[in-house]
């Protein structure tokens, strides 16, 4: 059984999401829908698939919860004080004992959900999935189109905690006056390793990720008029999604991107597909169907194809290496 109280956060064994390793040797894995901390077999890829889960908004809506790779209409829950993964029974019992907060974040692996310290990433808008966050000429921080300064790479946070992320053309983005800018490097200076660190969390959106402020943990990062700020929440669902961005990783080589919209259609609640090779996202531009449309679900992508499934009918935005 499970009764470690920390757990290293590692990448899924899967190829996908992440585990949880228990400092005891072990990954948390499901097993007949129980979880159990077993040793490490990382060459089966039952092992593999059952200790790997991908990380979204709480279903309480706060914290966090974390979905089966494997089996994804499944969260890792708890009922009488025990833990299994379970597929949602709509109560609000359910959605409690799936949602966890994470209290303490140490990152001896250099790890983070979805990143990668070095990792060299692009930050899409969930709302504006054409836009990435993008150092402008002088250097203030904004959401665009121009395909120039969209590119991050990933460092420890300055500050000790969380990460950074570093322009390529010099410089972290920071906060100052509450909006963001890229500056000059000023490793030395309190203030700035303070206003250049963040901690990543769920998307506050449902999908994606949102970034933190290290010295105003009540403020994500996000974009109002296409500039980027640090605010606190309005609790609206606009706040929420243009506090959320999905990590595009850019390949070594340079590798080129495309995005267009497709259109794909579950009809009779049965399953459909698209050959389509070297996606890197997905995103549902315009819904058309009463069934819920939820990535991992109902659509979803591999490295050849697009899919739909359960009642999903939308317009999707879609990105793809193209060089």
């Amino acid at each position: 059984g499970i009764n470690a109280e920390y757990g290293i956060v590692r990448k899924g064994l899967a190829g996908k999401g992440f585990g949880l390793e228990s400092a005891n040797n072990g990954y948390i894995r499901h097993r007949n829908f129980e979880a159990w901390v077993d040793a490490a077999q990382v060459n089966q890829d039952l092992y593999r698939n059952d200790s790997s889960f991908t990380v979204e908004a709480g279903a309480a809506g706060k914290g966090i919860s974390l979905r089966s790779v494997n089996y994804p209409e499944h969260l890792l829950r708890h009922a009488n004080s025990v833990m299994w993964i379970h597929k949602s029974n709509g109560s609000d019992l359910y959605k409690k004992d799936a949602s966890f907060e994470v209290v303490e974040w140490t990152h001896e692996s250099e790890e983070f959900i979805g990143l990668e310290v070095g990792q060299q990433i692009k930050l899409r808008s969930v709302n504006y999935p054409n836009h990435f966050v993008s150092r402008l000429p002088g250097g203030r921080v904004a959401i665009s189109d121009s395909g120039v300064g969209n590119v991050w790479i990933v460092r420890k946070g300055l500050a000790g905690k969380g990460f950074g992320l570093e322009s390529a053309n010099n410089g972290y983005i920071r906060h100052r006056n509450f909006e963001a800018w890229v500056d000059a490097a000023q490793v030395n200076q309190d203030l700035y390793r303070n206003d250049s660190s963040f901690t990543v969390e769920a998307g506050a959106a449902g999908k994606g990720i949102s970034l933190r402020s290290v010295n105003y943990p009540k403020h994500l990062l996000r974009h109002a008029n296409y500039v980027m700020w640090i605010h606190k929440s309005d609790g609206s669902d606009l706040y929420k999604n243009d506090a959320s961005f999905e990590v595009v990783v850019v390949e070594a080589g340079g590798s080129e991107e495309s995005t267009s919209t497709v259109r794909l259609e579950s009809w009779n609640f049965a399953y459909a597909e698209k050959k389509m090779s070297g996606v890197t996202s997905m995103s549902v531009k315009s819904q058309h169907s009463n069934a819920a449309c939820a990535l991992g679900v109902s659509y979803g992508f591999d490295g050849e194809k697009i899919w739909v499934d359960k009642g999903c009918r939308a317009d999707f935005t879609v990105t793809r290496r193209t060089g």
